[in-house]
């Protein structure tokens, strides 16, 4: 363990601890003439709004849960493996339900974008603006800024941007991304008519190593030689990849009489993944033509709806639209088309024009959405029925929620999703002989069912029990009849339809228990498919506890959690990764040993910043490495990360 750089980021943390305290001391005597001077609106005031428009308001206290979403991905990696370099994709530890819309099926290189869902909308009576910064691996940076404010009172705007470049401790790992976000709301003075948007870009490239090429000799032996991981081989050192995002929102309503409104809505996202060789690798077949690879897959999709809502006070509000959903889907080989790979990895490849093949589907769906509280309970459904159906089929989504009193509830969710596979199961063309394919015709719909009940009560934790099934899935496969060693089934990967009926059952308990200034945070999931075709892979158990002390330091001038953290998976068949396709697929040749991730962690809060100082896989030091995010790639070492995330209130 370096002791060294350790001591340099405590004694940072204390001296800037140590001068925040002074200066508190030093305004204490002034502070009541300057709140009496300047009165600021209340924090409940400053509120954020999602697409759905639910409305949360400004939260400054520092919690164990915001620690724990102090990441590149801004969410709790409690059911993901990272790969050792952020940035780079994300294995799964649970099956998720797949976005409703079309995509690429690259999901494990989106978790950076802004997508629809993530977006919120501001109202605010002073402008906000947050900072949020986290140390990286070797050279680079990571931060974030946006700005909220009023032009007026009535029309608010955010402004928002992140660079992010990470080098990383293995060769030829290194990533980098800009990402631009704008939002505008505006409502008008005598609240009938309202306006709201957004635009994103996104920007992100990283090399592609593939896997250790020497796993045993240069990684699992513990080999001091190659604890400086420079000096570890990669199985490909010719390669990047690129995921290239723009997006554009709307809606706006209008209120006609009483109160019934007129709705319209626009969304389109553009977005491409971009594959470039120099030179072609044995590893996966063949070229097609020459000797180097430029793929590119882009999709671009349209969604535009209209209708009419009516917000009853009694029964609720009741909004029914028609919705005219359009993608296209492209395909082109920069290289033997004669561009460069510079016009290749440009932002404008998401918008191709001149594109080697192209395909358009159409859908046309009805959708109704209800909401309503009734005294205790709250409901909330949204149904969209397919009047054309190409990509898209019925679906369903339908949440309740039950006050108990003394802090209890009871909630319920259900969700159905009828749809085809992402578009690169379908049709995917690329100048390696061995990945293209066109399933279109033979293609059926996916079938997604969840049913979810979940318990909780502010003592005692909370309880959930899951029920999901898939229905005609899609996977990619690497059979296992052609494994001979690590990386030769990269060439025979194909997509595959799993012909059967999955089920999947789950219990989560998790419960935060307090006894003065400690805190035992507990999580733990278990879970079960009865799928035996191998392709469905999901580890049983999956873990996590933490133990801290939360305590004020410096007079009162800093609160804070000090304490440990650790998650645990047990062994299973890890899903694969496949540099060429960004995608993940599904192997029995490899398992994953499942290993315990031990942090250290300080979480501290001066004033209007949040500190976060945590010493990740302290563990990794005490015993040979056998860690991995995925097969023959490696999990984390030990490192030091520190970040912290600062609000200013104008």
């Amino acid at each position: 363990m370096k002791i060294r750089p350790i001591l340099i980021f405590l004694c940072c943390l204390f001296i800037l601890s140590y001068g925040y305290a002074q200066e508190e001391l030093a305004v204490k005597e002034t502070k009541k003439k300057e709140k009496e001077r300047l009165k600021m609106p209340p924090k409940s005031d400053y509120l954020r709004i999602s697409v759905s428009r639910d409305t949360t308001a400004l939260d400054t206290l520092l919690t164990f849960e915001k620690g724990l979403r102090h990441n590149v991905a801004n969410r709790d990696l409690f059911a993901f493996l990272p790969f050792a370099n952020p940035g780079r994709p994300m294995n799964a530890l649970t099956r998720e339900l797949p976005f409703s819309r079309p995509s690429l099926g690259v999901p494990m290189q989106h978790y950076m974008l802004y997508e629809k869902e993530q977006m919120h909308f501001y109202r605010n009576p002073t402008p906000i603006s947050e900072f949020f910064f986290l140390t990286i691996l070797n050279r680079g940076q990571n931060l974030d800024s946006n700005l909220a404010f009023n032009l007026t009172d009535q029309f608010n705007m955010s402004l928002g941007f992140r660079g992010f470049r990470s080098e990383g401790h293995y060769v030829g790992e290194e990533t980098n991304s800009t990402s631009f976000r704008t939002t505008f709301n505006y409502t008008s003075e005598n609240k009938l008519y309202q306006l709201r948007g957004f635009m994103t870009t996104h920007n992100m490239n990283q090399l592609e190593p593939g896997a250790l090429k020497f796993i045993e000799a240069q990684f699992e032996s513990g080999n001091p030689q190659f604890l400086e991981r420079r000096y570890v081989d990669q199985l490909i050192t010719n390669a990047d990849s690129r995921v290239l995002q723009r997006a554009y929102y709307f809606d706006q309503r209008y209120k006609l009489v009483g109160a019934l409104e007129i709705t319209q809505s626009f969304h389109y996202d553009s977005r491409a993944y971009v594959f470039n060789q120099s030179s072609a690798d044995e590893l996966f077949g063949e070229l097609a033509e020459g000797t180097a690879v430029g793929d590119k897959h882009a999709m671009r999709y349209s969604d535009l709806s209209a209708g009419l809502s009516f917000l009853g006070r009694s029964w609720g509000t009741l909004s029914a639209s028609i919705r005219q959903l359009s993608t296209r889907q492209e395909f082109d080989n920069l290289l033997l088309n004669g561009e460069s790979v510079a016009t290749s990895i440009s932002e404008e490849a998401a918008e191709p024009m001149d594109a080697q093949m192209a395909y358009a589907y159409a859908d046309t769906q009805l959708r109704g959405v209800y909401s309503n509280v009734l005294g205790r309970v709250a409901l909330d459904a949204e149904v969209n029925l397919p009047v054309q159906s190409t990509l898209q089929g019925f679906s369903l989504s339908a949440h309740a929620s039950l006050g108990l009193g003394e802090g209890r509830f009871l909630r319920g969710w259900f969700d159905q999703n009828n749809k085809l596979p992402a578009l690169n199961f379908l049709r995917y063309q690329s100048n390696y002989s061995a990945f293209q394919w066109d399933n279109f015709d033979q293609a059926t719909l996916e079938s997604h069912t969840q049913l979810r009940v979940e318990l909780s009560d502010r003592r005692l934790g909370t309880l959930s029990a899951q029920l999901k099934t898939l229905n005609n899935g899609y996977f990619f496969e690497a059979p296992y009849q052609s494994y001979t060693a690590f990386g030769d089934d990269f060439v025979s990967l194909q997509p595959t339809r799993l012909d059967a009926l999955v089920t999947e059952r789950s219990i989560t308990y998790s419960n935060a228990i307090k006894w003065r200034k400690l805190t035992l945070d507990l999580k733990g999931l278990y879970q079960q498919s009865d799928d035996s075709s191998g392709l469905y892979n999901i580890p049983k158990f999956v873990a996590r506890s933490a133990l801290f002390v939360s305590t004020d330091l410096f007079e009162k001038a800093m609160f804070a959690h000090i304490g440990v953290k650790a998650r645990y998976f047990d062994t299973y068949f890890a899903d694969g990764y496949h540099p060429v396709l960004g995608v993940f697929y599904s192997q029995q040749h490899t398992s994953l040993p499942g290993y315990a991730v031990i942090d250290a962690f300080v979480f501290a809060k001066v004033r209007s910043m949040d500190i976060f100082l945590t010493y990740e896989h302290l563990n990794a030091d005490w015993a040979l490495p056998g860690y991995f995010a995925a097969p023959g790639i490696p999990f984390r070492d030990s490192v030091l990360r520190f970040g912290f995330t600062w609000n200013f209130l104008d």
